[in-house]
């Protein structure tokens, strides 16, 4: 690596983007605690998402460490996953609270 290049950050992103995808089912067993962090999870991995790409932009033009390409383009992927299957549940979620499914007797 030369002196002059930032060092890359891809393992922090990755350790972002996998926390965002896991965070919420990792809370699970603690109920509330799920439901409380759950609104995070997409905030998280699109953080991520940012990050790994104006990571990516730095590499291309020379001024990031360029070793750890491949890690961040893994939690960019991630990250984009994470944040298009969260914020979907999210969706889904708040629409069958605003449609009234599932609340009253059986």
């Amino acid at each position: 690596m030369d002196a002059s290049l930032r060092p890359h950050q891809g393992g922090w992103f990755l350790a972002l983007a996998l926390l965002g995808l896991v965070l919420p089912v990792l809370l699970l067993p603690f109920g509330v605690a799920s439901v409380m962090f759950a609104p995070l999870a997409p905030v998280m991995c699109l953080a991520a998402c940012f990050l790994g790409h104006s990571e990516l932009i730095g590499m291309r033009a020379g001024s990031v460490d360029s070793s750890g390409r491949l890690i961040t383009r893994v939690a960019l992927v991630i990250a984009l996953l994470g944040a298009l299957l969260w914020s979907a549940l999210l969706v889904l979620v708040f629409l069958g609270l605003r449609s009234g499914a599932g609340v009253g007797p059986l």
